[in-house]
């Protein structure tokens, strides 16, 4: 496999980082810095390790601070860190290795995927999230591309990856400006465009946009240009997908609202819905059908009172 890294003096194939972790090739490079395979020169255990070629005051902080999140999370749907540390003033961290492919680059080479086996591989994220979420991190930067399907005996395990802009909760140093906007559009909620400080719910947002892009194969919000994509994620709702049933309909719609108070309060509340929906409590007739331009908010919907009752308890399961 080529090397999509340029090499430089200090860092490279082969190269020892702090003594114990050996480079053997660059498998990927982002705004950050590069994603390298190594292994523990003593150990022999395999890693994947993250280094950030600025070395600027801002850019080792975001660093630490990503390594540090993700050190606080333990859960298997998210990716973990086990050491850090700096190889001539290149600061880097080190995590499990994963082997497989990202959810996007499965929808990019395979196309939709069907309602049930998008929400049953992506509902763990959500369980992921909810760690996170309890640990004080949004991530802001949910997207098929941060979900990493680890490929097992059993099939394909989601990972979420790459905290690298999350918002840390009570942290003293800011590494983001007070109504900076960060992110990727496509997957933005509308409370991130407006620069206001993002919660949980912007993530339950984020999920949803990615379940929808899973099924339709392409993000619900996607134009031509950045301009035209934040002005439709802010003004237009989503257009319906076909082969989505109403039931699983209003779920999306609710984790879509343009509210954030109208959303799923937590990703936990999000992954009850859709296990709901799994498990044929919710049920509807994929005949019926709605307007393409409907929202959860707009009028009455029988389908939103019984999944809100369900998060309630108060709904008898069939």
């Amino acid at each position: 496999m080529s090397d999509p890294c340029e090499p430089t003096r200090t860092i490279g194939p082969g190269s020892l980082l702090a003594g114990r972790w050996r480079l053997e090739v660059c498998v990927g490079e982002g705004g950050m810095g590069e994603v390298w395979r190594g292994h523990h020169e003593v150990l022999r255990r395999a890693a994947a390790i993250k280094v950030v070629r600025n070395t600027a005051p801002a850019s080792r902080e975001r660093l630490l601070q990503e390594a540090r999140v993700l050190a606080s999370i333990r859960h298997p749907a998210v990716v973990e860190v086990f050491d850090f540390g700096e190889h001539e003033d290149v600061p880097f961290y080190v995590m499990e290795p994963l082997i497989g492919r990202s959810l996007g680059e499965r929808i990019r080479s395979g196309g939709p995927i069907s309602p049930r086996a998008a929400v049953e591989l992506i509902a763990p994220v959500l369980d992921g999230l909810e760690a996170a979420h309890a640990a004080g991190v949004v991530h802001r930067d949910v997207k098929p591309d941060n979900v990493f399907l680890v490929a097992t005996a059993l099939g394909e395990r989601p990972k979420l990856v790459d905290f690298g802009i999350a918002r840390v909760r009570d942290r003293a140093t800011r590494l983001t400006m007070a109504g900076a906007i960060v992110g990727t559009p496509d997957y933005m909620a509308p409370e991130q465009i407006q620069g206001l400080e993002p919660d949980a719910r912007a993530d339950v947002w984020a999920i949803g946009v990615t379940i929808y892009e899973a099924i339709a194969g392409r993000p619900p919000f996607e134009a031509n240009d950045i301009p035209a994509t934040l002005h439709r994620v802010l003004h237009e709702a989503p257009e319906r997908v076909p082969m989505i049933d109403d039931a699983l309909w209003a779920i999306l719609l609710r984790a879509l609202d343009k509210s954030p108070a109208l959303r799923f309060p937590s990703a936990s509340a999000f992954a009850a819905a859709l296990g709901a929906w799994s498990n044929g409590r919710l049920l509807s007739s994929p005949t019926q059908t709605m307007p393409a331009a409907a929202r959860a908010d707009q009028s009455p919907d029988p389908l939103r009172g019984s999944l809100d009752a369900l998060l309630r308890g108060k709904l008898t399961p069939r």
